[in-house]
């Protein structure tokens, strides 16, 4: 049986992301020393503005405000220096104090806006890709990670689930109880189905009550396990607020053949459905192995 596991540890993540940052700082600050040196070294009317904007500007475009700033501070710290050093200020304290000053604030609104351009297009591009009331992945986002997924699962040999979730009864909250209640009972569905799953799965809202949960390197059985730990909890979240709705959910494990992922979503949405006819609320499970998957037998949990 392959175990319910994630594909990669997010502590090691972490750690790399934050190694590499600091690598990219201490490069900056290497670089920032380098071309002190070289204007030290050179006649004083050249100017050496550009080149100090460089490891400024891309320290807070890569690494953030704060490396930015301290990249900046650095920065304005080495140009005067090399300037005294060099003897272009003539012992002037209040030169000085103006230089620094104004290059500094120079460094520093460059490095802002630059950091803060970046936070836009990133959050621009993250919300292109999610939800906006649930932060669950969108459809378009989903079916581009889950190719990735089935792609990986292809490779090494590892089973993959995908699960399709309904909220039967969802209209009647929004009928009776008004939308934003409804809104609510989504977003509290979608964080019950994240708190009950591992980082690697993924979760995307398909529709307006309907969801997918993709479980990379999960077979039928640790999908069976990991279904009812998510149906559980929902149900709970929806008894302890009162609100009177159910789950059907079907689910579609694929062990050694890999269809495309619409046509897996076919299937499980095709299985839910099964599930939702019966008056049953609960999990429908098929295997996929080869040909047409909804030709698979399925069965009921």
């Amino acid at each position: 049986m392959l175990p319910v596991r994630s594909s990669g540890s997010p502590l090691i993540a972490h750690s790399w992301i934050r190694a590499a940052l600091r690598a990219r700082t201490v490069a900056a600050f290497l670089l920032i020393s380098a071309i002190g040196v070289v204007d030290y070294s050179t006649s004083a009317e050249i100017s050496f503005t550009l080149l100090y904007l460089v490891p400024v500007a891309a320290t807070a475009w890569f690494s953030g405000q704060r490396a930015g700033v301290a990249i900046a501070a650095f920065t304005a710290a080495t140009w005067l220096t090399a300037d005294y050093l060099s003897g272009g200020f003539h012992g002037n304290i209040f030169v000085y104090t103006w230089n620094f000053t104004s290059r500094l604030t120079m460094l520093l609104v460059v490095g802002f806006l630059l950091a803060r351009v970046r936070q836009l297009l990133l959050n621009e591009r993250r919300m292109s890709r999610t939800d906006p009331l649930t932060h669950a992945v969108n459809s378009r986002a989903f079916r581009e990670m889950a190719e990735a997924e089935i792609s990986r699962s292809e490779r090494h040999g590892h089973a993959l689930t995908l699960a399709y979730l309904d909220l039967d009864n969802f209209k009647a909250i929004n009928d009776t109880l008004g939308h934003s209640v409804g809104d609510m009972l989504l977003r509290t569905v979608a964080d019950t189905i994240r708190e009950n799953s591992r980082k690697a799965d993924i979760l995307a809202r398909v529709g307006g009550d309907e969801f997918v949960l993709l479980l990379p390197a999960t077979d039928q059985e640790a999908a069976r396990v990991a279904i009812a730990n998510i149906q559980h909890g929902v149900m709970d979240a929806m008894h302890r607020n009162g609100w009177p709705v159910s789950l059907s959910i079907g689910v579609l494990t694929c062990a050694r053949t890999f269809p495309a992922i619409d046509e897996m979503m076919r299937s499980a949405d095709l299985l839910m459905y099964s599930v939702k006819s019966n008056s049953k609320s609960g999990a429908g499970f098929m295997v996929y192995a080869g040909g047409d998957p909804r030709a698979a037998a399925c069965q009921a949990a």
